[in-house]
């Protein structure tokens, strides 16, 4: 949250296109394997790497996986 907010107590949510991109991509790349629940790279549940690509993700109203098109 910046202390200029103008909403005071929102945090700056926005993300541009290219690290929507890259959080959408760290959730791949530190997902589970199979079905598994530890990260493929860490080897824990919920790695600090994936926790913190989701949460931003969701935090500025973004979809985890790339909108298929149709």
């Amino acid at each position: 949250m910046s202390f200029f907010a103008e909403r005071p107590g929102e945090a700056d949510t926005e993300l541009s296109a290219e690290q929507v991109a890259y959080y959408r991509q760290v959730l791949l790349t530190h997902g589970s394997v199979f079905g598994a629940s530890n990260c493929s790279i860490c080897g824990i549940a919920r790695c600090p790497d994936w926790v913190d690509a989701y949460d931003k993700l969701a935090a500025a109203g973004q979809v985890m996986a790339e909108p298929e098109r149709g």
